[in-house]
């Protein structure tokens, strides 16, 4: 009887296709009473929360419903930015370079960050 009032379980994600490809991560949440289309931050999967009843069919419906504003949304996301050494960096208004140094604390030597590594 339990496993009427249960639901099914959900893919981990579902793929939208297209250019480029989107994978959108699904969760359950019973306190949730709609669909609900989030977007992260970069580098993170877009979320589709879904009521306790929802189906699969259902979510892939609203997916596809809400298709161009899930383009645009990932669209304006800023890029990422990948930090190594030797790197600009931002910094109280300044652009200083990322160099490894001995020690455990940051500090900054005119114009480079020194970080432990």
């Amino acid at each position: 009887m339990l496993r009427l009032l249960r639901s099914p379980p959900l893919p981990p994600v579902l793929h939208l296709p297209g250019p480029p490809p989107v994978e959108v991560a699904l969760r359950r949440s019973a306190r949730a009473r709609r669909l609900l289309l989030r977007v992260g931050r970069p580098g993170s999967a877009p979320t589709l929360t879904l009521p306790q009843r929802a189906s699969v069919a259902e979510a892939m419906a609203f997916l596809r419903a809400q298709e161009d504003w899930l383009r645009q949304a990932l669209g304006r996301r800023p890029a990422l930015h990948r930090v190594e050494p030797g790197a600009l960096v931002p910094v109280e208004g300044r652009a200083l370079r990322l160099t490894p140094a001995p020690g455990r604390g940051i500090r900054i030597e005119g114009d480079a960050l020194l970080v432990p590594g």
